[in-house]
């Protein structure tokens, strides 16, 4: 009977996935001249080696140059009393053709700073990702059955949810806690056990482009039903949502893969303010524009990881909308942030929740609170203690390595982001932000075929941090 039923939910699946709509209110495509498909050809990724505190100093300036982008931030980086091998060695950098003559003068007249580029064209690896895609799609035959050999739509991933809580009725269900600027459904998965005593919140995908961390989310939904030891799902109410930024993360799919923020200001948000009803898609224009850095960075959205109101804007963010880190005009300014937010608030009530991950890449870090500061919470001890557990089940895995501390302490001052706000605000004990595979050779472009075994090692982790708190 069990089977049987597992069978009918996958069919509703699979049909709900080619004929149902993400929501059921659209409008005809919008039409902007404005609307390109980012084309990064000619941009590079180069690292730059940093041997102490006043040589990444050194590199603040660069901040100011249109062109040049950071991919992992020279600030507050520092020594941390008390740190595991807390010194970073160097900073990633994007740079665009028309900004590599700048970026090298300077580099020659700043110590002679060294550097090795890490992906000599930006586009050749997204191009690529994309045929990998294709092939993985192909061999799976409808398109539509969630796998972890590719990576997928937000329509795939929520036709997922909605197929698991389908296919377990009886202790999942899938839950709409807000709708995003552009009129998209924000949603979680919510297993619940009678037995429960403890609660585990997942949250991934807040940066579009960390693509790995929506995917990697999915299969941990996927083992809490699929492994033969169930204890880890009967022990703890679980709450998953794998997209906290769907608007962006469409936005990276369709049209600029290095997106980062929420997509609030855009031209779909303003219609669905307008008009309550949600753009199908953007009519983009035909073939590809190699466009300049300010036109594929436009000064719309917010940095959802720089919003959250604990500490908002006390360090490690921006007051300027260009900025990828812009705090928003006001903490919580973003509906994906707000709602959020409530939602957890809402299900904290219960006393249940003793652990929150946040799911981010790139770098193979266990960050612990706090961010908005060098000071630790009184309890640091418990945490690292935790995290020590989990890093050993995820090295055990795959031999991936994560080093732990705090978010000063490993890469910089970061206020307003989620784990210090479920920690601070919400109450939640062990309040952690998981920066996944890998550190930089591919960065926030990592080919499909690390999917499964960085999904694989996270999950272990998470169950034996899960497994911990039980004893």
């Amino acid at each position: 009977m069990t089977r049987l039923c597992f069978l009918l939910a996958y069919v509703f699946y699979f049909i709900s996935s080619i004929f149902l709509p993400i929501q059921s209110f659209v409008i005809d495509d919008i039409d902007t001249d404005d609307e390109i498909i980012a084309d990064f050809t000619g941009y590079k990724v180069i690292r730059i080696q940093v041997d102490a505190i006043n040589e990444t100093s050194l590199l603040l300036p660069l901040e100011d140059n249109e062109g040049i982008q950071f991919w992992s931030d020279p600030k507050y980086i520092a020594e941390a009393d008390g740190e595991e091998d807390p010194k970073q060695e160097a900073v990633d950098v994007l740079v665009a053709p028309e900004a590599e003559e700048t970026l090298n003068n300077f580099l020659r007249k700043t110590e002679n700073l060294k550097y090795d580029v890490l992906i000599p064209d930006i586009q050749q690896e997204i191009d690529q990702q994309k045929a990998d895609e294709n092939i993985a799609g192909f061999k799976d035959g409808t398109g539509q059955k969630m796998n972890w050999e590719s990576y997928h739509s937000i329509e795939e991933i929520y036709n997922y949810l909605d197929f698991v809580a389908e296919a377990n009725d009886d202790v999942a269900s899938v839950e709409v806690y807000g709708t995003s600027s552009e009129g998209r459904p924000l949603k979680a998965l919510k297993i619940k056990s009678p037995k429960a005593k403890q609660a585990i919140f997942i949250e991934a995908g807040i940066h579009a482009r960390e693509w790995i961390t929506p995917a990697t989310a999915t299969y941990i939904i996927n083992q809490l039903f699929h492994e033969n030891n169930t204890a880890v799902r009967e022990n703890f109410d679980w709450i998953i949502v794998p997209s906290t930024n769907p608007d962006g993360y469409e936005y990276s799919r369709t049209t600029n893969r290095l997106w980062r923020k929420t997509r609030s200001g855009s031209r779909a948000s303003k219609i669905f303010q307008e008009t309550g009803k949600m753009a199908r898609s953007v009519k983009q224009k035909k073939g590809r524009t190699v466009a300049s850095y300010r036109k594929l960075f436009e000064c719309l959205g917010v940095d959802g990881n720089r919003n959250w109101d604990f500490h908002w804007r006390e360090g490690g963010s921006s007051i300027h909308s260009c900025s990828e880190t812009y705090a928003g005009s006001t903490a919580f300014s973003e509906p994906e942030t707000k709602s959020l937010s409530e939602y957890i608030l809402k299900n904290t009530e219960s006393g249940k929740f003793t652990a929150y991950f946040a799911i981010h890449s790139y770098s193979q870090m266990w960050l612990l609170p706090w961010g908005y500061t060098k000071n630790t919470p009184e309890d640091i001890a418990d945490l690292k203690r935790l995290a020590k557990i989990g890093a050993e089940a995820l090295r055990s895995v795959h031999g991936t390595n994560f080093r732990i501390g705090t978010t000063p302490g490993l890469l910089y001052i970061a206020s307003g982001s989620s784990n210090d706000w479920a920690k601070g605000v919400a109450g939640i004990k062990y309040a952690y932000t998981l920066e996944l595979r890998d550190k930089g050779y591919y960065g926030f472009l990592l080919p499909p075929k690390y999917i499964l075994p960085t999904a694989e090692e996270t999950w272990n982790a998470i169950k034996a941090c899960a497994n911990e708190l039980v004893t």
